[in-house]
């Protein structure tokens, strides 16, 4: 239906409105290759349009870049960075420093920017600085009233916590992010919770909690 409505769109705003359901479809398929360009789409198409909704764009810039740098696995192709980094860096900029969803979605891109492109030179390839910008963005999902974003965030933080063989501190924020989930509303988010919990239960040696987790 997506794939049809953009079809006949008229405007650069209907072909974003198209874009981002056809991204939210393909997302939730685990189609990476078709997620991507769907998001981006949807960006360069409301910027053709002049639009200043910056909010928007950077909602729709974040979950773009997330289906590259956390998704990973669902994409037979990965991007260039210096592309991806043209979703990142203007919509960043153009926000401001307001708490909103954008600003929570494109942090936890960053917090999984070297998931995504591990040669990086960005400062995120520090996983203590991944760390950080992941714990902001959690907080900041909390502050707004979005549980559901933190769930998000937090699983770049234990990410982070993984990449320096922090298993401990990573399956607390694991175990953080599962009491999140449980009532975030995302049912995908809520199994990979366990998952990611259980994971890293066993990383730490908590076998008997990880084997509950799984089950």
């Amino acid at each position: 239906l997506a794939g049809s409505a953009l079809e006949v769109a008229a405007s650069p705003g209907e072909r974003a409105q198209a874009l981002e359901d056809l991204g939210h479809a393909s997302r939730y398929a685990g189609l990476g290759d078709d997620a991507w360009p769907a998001y981006s789409g949807a960006v360069d198409a409301l910027r053709e349009g002049g639009s200043d909704d910056h909010e928007r764009i950077a909602r729709l810039s974040g979950l773009a870049l997330e289906t590259v740098v956390r998704w990973t696995g669902t994409m037979r192709s990965i991007p260039p960075e210096e592309v991806a980094r043209g979703d990142l860096v203007p919509a960043l900029e153009e926000l401001g420093e307001q708490d909103s969803e954008g600003r929570v979605r494109l942090m936890s891109a960053q917090a999984f920017w070297s998931h995504g492109f591990p040669e990086t030179e960005r400062p995120e390839r520090d996983p203590e600085r991944s760390e950080q910008i992941g714990a902001a963005a959690a907080e900041m999902g909390l502050r707004i009233g979005r549980p559901d974003l933190a769930v998000v965030a937090l699983d770049g933080v234990q990410h982070s916590l993984q990449r320096r063989l922090r298993y401990e501190a990573a399956y607390s924020a694991a175990r953080r992010r599962l009491e999140l989930a449980r009532t975030a509303g995302d049912l995908g988010e809520l199994g990979d919770s366990y998952a990611m919990a259980a994971w890293n239960g066993n990383y730490h040696g908590a076998f008997a909690a990880a084997r509950a987790l799984g089950r």
